[in-house]
């Protein structure tokens, strides 16, 4: 076999090898085609010596880069990571926007950096277009200094910089490390303070300051030096520097290998284990393979090639085969090609194996399997699995992808293409029924079509076939909806103890909990239940924020109740655990509520100051976080911590969030009486959660120590509807 002589340079691709694009690469459903090019500005501009690069590698960004592609009515596509997007994306004619993300979302972070980039485009029918997407930073940068002097006098120190919601912590020991931060939409602020003890002496010196204006996808170098020999807050001053982070440089991702199937001039992605194909036609099936840079490894194995009149070999090497094994293959009816560079490699079934395998069709042996493994020079490696069916239907039906396509009350249901088929649908009904009822027309893309289904009943098992026209395909599959799973004890009857009162039966379970753990070691209970103002049964969770102070010494707490345990008392602060496991996707929370708004009278926020109205919230998130451990605790999808210095919250924006919903309480109801509220649940993925967090305050800055005594929040009979 040639050697590889020479590396093919790609620049600025994702690492899908293009194929050029003709009018008969295209479906003929008046689609047009779209080539996606990423690239990602990596480097940042820099004041602080040797703390330029953001820390992701080129494989982190490609495995954490998710691609969405929207029109005017929603989101069309989407690519959990470049790996999963094909060469080409079909698209209808329309104008479309690509948004394409990497990395993380973090609130503030040293490792998780935020990468976000748009292009609009359009699509016409017929035609290919390639568009580039440069994904540029998102986050608010942070580079710390300190002088010389400075690191004389004060040794030992800390330095924290937090936004809204989190903090990071600088010493000496990583002051040299870049913080990244993720701003709310509303916030345009970070807020620094130093801490040190001066060099032989006792003294600890304290200074804390504000940077305003501060605006997302930009860098601040905060340099930190001694304005004058007196001793105090007046001997520190911080010099800021911003710098927007606009830099040209641009990082290149090249991504694995790719084993596409092509059959009459139509190129389909080899995602599914299984592959039908009809053989009463000249039509080769043809198996490409791509990368881009030289293959150095190419593998192909089949128990089955003996039945199809290949004995010399059951598992060979492309690229180890001599010229003679080449012939030989080839004159069997496996044929192979190679292109100049090595990026290119593909192998057919000849007319002799369509008709071996179109012989088959009867006997009911008719399915041959191929396992393929491909490495390039780059080291990157792709292995799928060929089974091809030969048979004489006209559409298949398949399995549905994943989990995450079944919901409560709709579903979306696969088939696949064997012949040529301008009418495609499915029947399905409940398992038992003798009634089928019909999707709509089905959405083609590639070799698959999809159809959502609405209207189901949770809970419940369905059978459905791929539809050709009116001619039903030979396979039925099953799937069962979500069960409509409820919050344990939603209505607030089941309450224990007295100092902290808690709120779930003695010797029962806990799911939910309050700070009444906290306010409790200063005999207070935050949280209590409520005879008197209900809407139904016994009672009614009352949520009241207050002061909470004993001898002197405590602080403002807000009423509140949240989905989770609290853990540990930190000072007059609080560590808790927030989650508990959820898997259903409900649509939306409905409650029974009151509100009673107070005029703020503790305040660290300026936000809401002192003599503003108090503000309440309720919120849900339903998400797959990676679970945590504290201090014998498991499982932990979400750990709070209020302590200013460690400040730790939920982070509604994080990318495990899947869906959320949220209310914000700005006014006091009318009368006495709980009042509906209904609260919509936005999915941002169709992921299946593993865990639901929900929490209800009577202050909703509550954590930041800000709010009113006067607010009081009352909850009951909570419900997740499915629709």
């Amino acid at each position: 076999m040639k050697k590889l002589i020479h590396i093919l340079v790609i620049a600025f691709i994702v690492g899908l090898v293009c194929v050029s694009c003709r009018e008969s690469d295209l479906t003929n459903n008046g689609e047009g085609a779209l080539s996606l090019k990423i690239g990602v500005q990596r480097e940042l501009p820099t004041v602080s010596a040797g703390k330029t690069r953001a820390t992701l590698t080129d494989e982190e960004l490609l495995q954490k880069c998710k691609v969405y592609i929207r029109n005017a009515e929603g989101l069309v596509r989407k690519f959990a990571t470049l790996d999963e997007m094909p060469e080409q994306i079909l698209l209808v004619p329309d104008n479309y926007k690509a948004e394409v993300t990497a990395g993380d979302s973090v609130a503030a972070s040293f490792t998780d950096s935020y990468f976000k980039g748009t292009k609009e485009f359009t699509i016409s029918k017929g035609t290919a277009i390639s568009e580039s997407v440069v994904c540029g930073i998102r986050n608010t940068v942070v580079s710390l200094v300190l002088s010389d002097e400075l690191q004389e006098a004060f040794p030992t120190y800390k330095i924290t910089v937090s936004n809204r919601l989190g903090t990071l912590e600088y010493t000496q020991d990583n002051i040299s490390q870049l913080g990244y931060f993720m701003l709310l939409d509303d916030e345009n602020q970070l807020r620094w303070n130093f801490v040190g003890q001066l060099n032989g002496s006792e003294t600890e010196i304290t200074k804390s300051g504000v940077i305003n204006l501060v605006r997302k996808a930009t860098r601040y170098d905060l340099t930190f030096s001694n304005s004058s020999s007196e001793v105090g807050v007046g001997m520190i001053s911080v010099n800021v520097v911003e710098t927007a982070l606009t830099t040209d440089e641009k990082v290149d991702i090249l991504a694995r290998p790719v084993i596409k199937i092509i059959e009459n001039d139509q190129i389909y992605e080899l995602d599914n284990a299984v592959y039908r194909a009809q053989f009463d036609k000249e039509t080769p099936i043809v198996v490409r393979m791509a990368a881009s840079v030289p293959f150095t490894e190419l593998k192909v194995t089949s128990a089955d090639f003996a039945r199809l009149g290949i004995t010399h070999f059951s598992s060979f090497d492309l690229m180890e085969l001599t010229e003679v094994q080449i012939r030989e293959l080839d004159n069997l009816g496996f044929s192979i090609q190679f292109n100049a560079d090595m990026t290119k490699v593909q192998f057919a079934f000849k007319e002799n194996l369509r008709e071996i395998m179109t012989n088959s069709i009867d006997d009911g042996n008719n399915t041959y399997r191929f396992d393929i493994e491909v490495r390039d020079r780059n080291g990157k490696d792709r292995a799928k699995t060929l089974t091809v069916i030969a048979t004489d239907a006209l559409v298949a039906t398949e399995d549905i992808a994943t989990q995450n396509d079944i919901w409560s009350t709709k579903a979306t249901l696969y088939g696949s293409l064997v012949a040529s088929v301008t009418e495609m649908n499915f029947r399905y009904r409940a398992l038992g029924s003798n009634d089928w009822m019909y999707s709509n027309q089905a959405v083609l893309n590639n070799k698959i079509f999809t159809s959502q289904i609405t209207g189901l009943e949770p809970g419940i098992t369905y059978e459905y076939q791929a539809m050709a026209g009116t001619v039903a395909a030979k396979e039925t599959k099953q799937f069962t909806t979500e069960a409509p799973a409820q919050l344990p004890n939603a209505g607030f009857e089941d309450w224990h103890g007295s100092s902290p009162l808690y709120i779930y039966k003695s010797g029962g379970e806990m799911f939910w909990d309050s700070g009444n753990t906290g306010s409790a070691t200063l005999n207070k209970n935050v949280t209590t239940y409520d005879a008197t103002i209900k809407h139904s049964g016994n009672y009614s969770a009352k949520l009241q924020s207050q002061y909470v102070a004993l001898f002197g010494i405590g602080a403002f707490a807000a009423g509140n109740v949240f989905v989770g345990k609290f853990l540990k008392i930190d000072g007059t602060d609080g560590i808790l655990r927030f989650g508990r496991p959820f898997t259903s996707r409900p649509s939306k929370l409905v409650l029974y509520y009151r509100y009673v708004a107070g005029t703020v009278d503790y305040s660290t926020l300026s936000e809401l100051p002192k003599n503003s109205k108090d503000m309440g919230s309720i919120y849900i998130a339903l998400g797959d976080w990676p679970h945590q451990t504290f201090e014998g605790e498991t499982d932990i999808p979400v750990l709070v911590k209020t302590k200013p210095a460690d400040r730790q919250l939920f982070d509604s924006n994080s990318s495990n969030v899947i869906g959320y919903g949220e209310c914000i309480l700005k006014e006091s109801t009318e009368g006495e009486g709980l009042i509906k509220l209904e609260i919509p649940i936005n999915y941002r993925s169709n992921r299946k959660p593993t865990d639901i967090i929900l929490v209800g305050s009577a202050s909703r800055y509550g954590d930041y120590f800000t709010g009113s005594t006067g607010s009081t929040l009352w909850l009951d009979d909570l419900e997740l509807i499915y629709e």
